[in-house]
């Protein structure tokens, strides 16, 4: 994970695969990692922008022409590292919207009182149309796809601690934590398989 390091900090800086520990590398406190970020009217517009990705009821060739911009995008990746000779994986990460209902209905009956969603309702939403879009792109391709929302939306349901800022779309540490060890369970079982069984990595 990404993290900030105060400048009074002693020890060093953690690297790749050492776990931020928050009483040695950083501040619980830090603003920068707890924030807000964004004022209050500002995160409306930014949460309403992430809303819009998850509606179920634009025109179909609208929702169709937008993704097929995504999935060109993926498949010029896709060619980039299969002409290197390697793998390509993708790793699909929620916005709070997609894990919180509760955020997310508050979000849809504040922006009710704005003209242009006074008949926005739930039932226009569908908060796993992305990750339904890109698990369906990947099966297409033949390519590795691991969904890290579930494992969000259970640690959002075992615990009140934050897994997102405040009024910011990145995550906490826990967040961060949650999603990281998800996320590194399926890789060693795509990039390490024998780990898996005890017999020791290969490369």
């Amino acid at each position: 994970m990404r993290g900030v390091w105060p400048e009074s900090a002693t020890t060093s800086v953690p690297r790749g695969g050492t776990i931020v520990d928050p009483t040695v590398h950083v501040r619980a406190d830090d603003p920068a990692l707890v924030g807000p970020y964004f004022t209050e009217d500002a995160f409306i517009a930014v949460q309403a922008g992430a809303l819009r990705q998850l509606y179920v009821t634009p025109q179909a060739e609208r929702l169709d022409g937008a993704w097929a911009l995504v999935y060109a995008d993926l498949d010029a990746m896709h060619e980039s590292v299969a002409a290197r000779g390697r793998r390509l994986a993708l790793v699909v990460y929620p916005s709070e919207l997609q894990v919180d209902p509760q955020k997310r209905d508050a979000l849809i009956a504040t922006l009710r009182q704005q003209p242009p969603y006074a008949t926005l309702s739930s039932d226009d939403i569908d908060p796993r149309l992305p990750n339904k879009r890109l698990a369906s792109y990947c099966r297409s391709r033949g390519l590795p796809c691991f969904d890290v929302t579930p494992a969000i939306v259970t640690a959002r349901q075992s615990s009140d601690e934050p897994l997102y800022k405040t009024r910011d779309t990145h995550w906490t540490i826990r967040g961060n934590r949650v999603a990281a060890e998800a996320e590194a369970a399926y890789l060693t079982g795509l990039v390490c398989p024998s780990a898996e069984n005890g017999e020791g990595t290969h490369r």
